[in-house]
């Protein structure tokens, strides 16, 4: 969250952020985030639904008292500022510990055994 704070206020023409300003910041965004997540679940609750959905969102917007034409002119006009590190993929990938039959196994196994059985030892 201290980064996204961080490209918004780069987005916003800051060359500069002191450490405080850069933490009361990202709090208050984490609260206003916070807010509008369980105003949104709120509504889920309330119109019976298992997940929210973006009719619930819209609801908790205007809840928070955030327009959704200011919002959509922010997201055209702002340019979007790319993050400076090179994200890692998740979930990291694992070596596959499964054993899988070779060709020549599987042409000796018993028709009645299929191929995606593990092997016989």
């Amino acid at each position: 969250l201290r980064v996204a704070v961080a490209q918004i206020c780069q987005s916003m023409g800051w060359d500069s952020l002191h450490k405080s300003t850069h933490d009361l910041l990202t709090d208050v965004m984490q609260k206003y985030m916070e807010e509008i997540a369980k105003s949104a679940h709120a509504y889920c609750q309330l119109y019976c639904h298992t997940e929210p959905n973006l009719d619930d969102l819209g609801l908790a917007f205007s809840d928070t008292g955030v327009l959704l034409n200011e919002l959509e002119d922010y997201v055209t006009q702002v340019d979007q500022v790319h993050f400076f590190h090179q994200l890692p993929r998740f979930p990291k990938p694992k070596a596959c510990l499964l054993h899988h039959p070779c060709n020549g196994e599987i042409a000796e196994r018993a028709e009645y055994y299929h191929e995606h059985l593990p092997p016989l030892i």
